[in-house]
């Protein structure tokens, strides 16, 4: 099962926690899918609010990170890390994210 998870962190935060979601997509290529980051601006650019979705079991990997429910993660997100399966198998919190430009 997928859940959601929340924190603040500054930009060097939020490159660690990327690669960290990166590196597991990479370890786990049959589940590629089930790894993501978004981002929002908490208050650009100091901190940002980062938002990662993977299996509960790895959740442990990622201090200071407390669950969500996915329905009062922000509009206006950024995907940093998502598959191309995202919008259809979490189609509520794809809606949520700004395209880029």
């Amino acid at each position: 099962m997928i859940v959601w998870a929340t924190k603040t962190g500054n930009l060097a935060e939020t490159s660690e926690v990327q690669k960290s979601v990166e590196q597991l997509v990479m370890a786990n290529p049959t589940s590629y899918g089930d790894f993501m980051m978004l981002t929002a601006s908490a208050d650009y650019p100091k901190t940002f609010q980062l938002f990662i979705g993977v299996p509960e079991a790895f959740l442990r990997l990622f201090p200071g990170f407390s669950k969500i429910d996915p329905m009062k993660m922000p509009d206006h997100m950024s995907a940093l890390v998502v598959s191309d399966k995202f919008p259809q198998n979490f189609p509520d919190i794809a809606a949520k994210v700004r395209a880029r430009v």
